[in-house]
């Protein structure tokens, strides 16, 4: 039986989680109950203009800084991490290297009514980018 080698700390890995989501980011550190990921993002299937199918990503947390380290159980996941594929780690790397405020909307706001009103400022919300073939 192959046995594929565990992603190591550097590696871009990507995650399912018990909400049916998947996960990409670059991982930290493992252990035996928890995975320590830097800039974790959402990946979801979009349409692009001309109805061709790409991949968005979302931040992960919409309110943490760009640049955060979080802390993920095991209890949260479906699957162990693995190593991302190669075409889509790359595009992971585009949409989260350093914020350009030409490429990306980082001025989001979100509003609720007066009894509690949420106001979310300079959230970075990632364009999608979408692979040449």
């Amino acid at each position: 039986m192959l046995k594929a080698k565990p992603p190591a700390p550097g590696d871009i890995v990507s995650i399912k989680l018990t909400t049916g989501d998947e996960l990409i980011a670059q991982l930290v550190t493992s252990d035996t109950t928890s995975y320590t990921l830097h800039r974790p993002v959402l990946m979801e299937v979009g349409m692009t203009d001309d109805a061709q199918v790409g991949i968005d990503f979302m931040p992960f947390i919409l309110s943490a800084e760009d640049d955060a380290i979080i802390a993920l159980l095991h209890s949260a996941t479906l699957a162990r991490a693995v190593k991302t594929r190669s075409n889509i780690a790359a595009d992971y790397r585009h949409a989260v290297r350093d914020p350009d405020p030409a490429e990306n909307d980082t001025s989001a706001t979100i509003s609720g009514n007066a009894n509690g009103s949420v106001r979310l400022d300079n959230v970075t919300l990632f364009k999608p980018h979408r692979p040449q073939p």
